[in-house]
């Protein structure tokens, strides 16, 4: 990432925060002091739809958002085989795609910390369509 930045940011693995806290990647601006945390799981580690749900609300959201120069966040999970999530109302079998949605969904709803005003979003990468092409 800091070779493709050309300069106009830096990115860090594991910086530590607040109470031994560490987001998965900061990136920080050159030219303002303003960063942006990413915290990734891997999706076929069994994170549970709540479990995903609470690492958007309480580590990425609360935790790692808490300095004053980081008020965006990304939650990124990654897909690398054929799996489903377990819907917390409905109790019906979701896909990667519907997950990512509703999470983002309720990301959207997380416009604010301890610190202030902040923005998360939710991604996801479906690796295992990559291997097929391999």
């Amino acid at each position: 990432m800091n070779y493709r930045s050309r300069g106009r940011y830096n990115a860090y693995r594991e910086a530590q925060v607040s109470r031994g806290n560490m987001p998965d990647v900061i990136v920080s601006s050159t030219s303002a002091q303003c960063e942006v945390g990413i915290e990734i799981k891997h999706g076929g580690k069994g994170w549970t739809f709540r479990q995903l749900e609470r690492a958007l609300r309480k580590q990425l959201a609360t935790d790692y958002l808490k300095p004053s120069t980081r008020r965006h966040g990304v939650l990124v999970i990654t897909k690398h085989r054929i799996r489903r999530w377990r819907d917390p109302e409905t109790k019906t079998l979701i896909a990667f795609d519907a997950l990512i949605r509703r999470l983002d969904k309720f990301a959207l709803t997380l416009v604010e910390n301890d610190s202030g005003a902040i923005e998360v979003r939710c991604l996801g990468i479906d690796a295992s369509l990559l291997k097929k092409s391999c």
